[in-house]
C-alpha cells in the first residue's frame, strides 16, 4: 500500500472516531440547554405564583377591610337610631312604625355583615365582631323596652284622664302598678317581670312576698279593664316598667350600658387593625 492509501485509511479512522464525539458533545449541549430552559421556566412560574399570591393577599385584605367598615357603619347607625326611640312622641303611631321599620332593616343588615366577617375571618376579628354585635343588639332591646314602657304608660294616663266608663278601672290599675313598683324597690328585688310571673304560676322562683302580692293585685286590676283596652305588648310593658332588672335602662344609671358598647367597639377596631396590618395572607389557622 502506498502512502496515499495509508493516508486515506487514517482519515477514515479519524472520521469514524469524530462522529461519536460530535454526537456526545451535541448531547451535552442539548442537556445544558434543557437545564437552562427548565431553570428559566421555574423562575417564571415562581414569579407568576408570587404575583398571584400577592394579588390574592391584596384582594383578601381589601375584602376584609370593606366588610369591617360596613359592619362598623351599620352597628353605629343601629345604635344611634335606637336612641331616637327615647325622644319619640309616644302618641305618634306613624313615627313609631317608621322608626321600628328602620331598626328592623339595620338589624338584618348587621346580622348579614357579621356573617360575612365570620366567613372572611380571621377568627380573632370574627369573635370581637360577634361580641360587639351582641352588645349593640342588647342596647337596642333595652331602648325598645324603654320606649314601649313609656308608650303603654302614656296610654294608661290618657285613659285615666278621659271621662269614660273605664276611667275608674284605669285609676285602679295605675295605683296598683305604682304599688308594685314600690314593693319591688322596698324589697330590693332585682329580678325581672318574667321571674315573678313564673313564680306566680308554679312557685319555683325566689320572690319576696310583698312583690308577689302586689303583682297579683295589679294583674287583677288589669283584668277589670275591657280586653281590647291594651294590646298584649302594652300589657307586658306596663308590668316590666315596675321592675329594675338588667334589661332595663333607668336613667342616668343606664349610661354604663352604652359604655359596654364602646368597649366592645374599641376591641373590634383594634383587632381589625391588627389583622389588616399583616403583610402576609392572613389565614384562619
Amino acid at each position: 500500500m502506498d502512502l496515499q492509501g495509508v493516508g486515506a485509511l487514517a482519515a477514515a479512522a479519524v472520521a469514524a472516531v469524530g462522529i461519536p464525539a460530535a454526537l456526545l458533545v451535541g448531547r451535552w449541549q442539548m442537556r445544558a440547554a434543557l437545564r437552562t430552559a427548565e431553570t428559566t421556566y421555574r423562575a417564571a412560574l415562581d414569579a407568576v405564583r408570587a404575583d398571584a399570591a400577592n394579588t390574592h393577599t391584596q384582594w383578601q385584605r381589601s375584602a376584609r377591610r370593606d366588610a369591617y367598615a360596613a359592619f362598623l357603619s351599620t352597628a353605629g347607625d343601629l345604635k344611634t337610631r335606637s336612641m331616637r326611640l327615647r325622644y319619640l312622641n309616644p302618641r305618634d303611631e306613624e313615627a313609631h312604625a317608621a322608626l321600628l321599620g328602620e331598626l328592623g332593616e339595620f338589624n338584618v343588615a348587621l346580622n348579614s355583615q357579621l356573617l360575612i366577617i365570620k366567613l372572611e375571618g380571621p377568627p380573632e376579628v370574627a369573635s370581637k365582631a360577634d361580641w360587639y354585635s351582641t352588645q349593640v343588639h342588647a342596647y337596642v332591646r333595652r331602648e325598645r323596652r324603654c320606649y314601649e314602657e313609656i308608650r303603654a304608660w302614656t296610654k294608661l294616663l290618657d285613659l285615666v284622664a278621659a271621662h269614660d266608663p273605664e276611667q275608674e278601672a284605669a285609676r285602679a290599675l295605675q295605683a296598683s302598678l305604682e304599688a308594685l313598683e314600690r314593693a319591688v324597690t322596698e324589697s330590693n328585688f332585682s329580678g325581672s317581670y318574667e321571674i315573678v310571673e313564673i313564680h306566680d304560676h308554679n312557685g319555683d322562683e325566689d320572690v319576696p312576698e310583698p312583690v308577689t302580692t302586689a303583682y297579683r293585685v295589679a294583674q287583677n286590676a288589669y283584668a277589670d279593664l275591657p280586653s281590647d283596652t291594651f294590646t298584649e305588648k302594652d300589657h307586658i310593658a306596663l308590668f316590666t316598667r315596675c321592675f329594675w332588672d338588667e334589661e332595663r335602662i333607668p336613667m342616668p344609671q343606664g349610661s354604663h350600658f352604652y359604655a359596654y358598647i364602646m368597649q366592645a367597639e374599641a376591641k373590634f377596631i383594634a383587632s381589625a387593625r391588627t389583622a389588616l396590618s399583616h403583610s402576609d395572607v392572613i389565614t384562619d389557622q
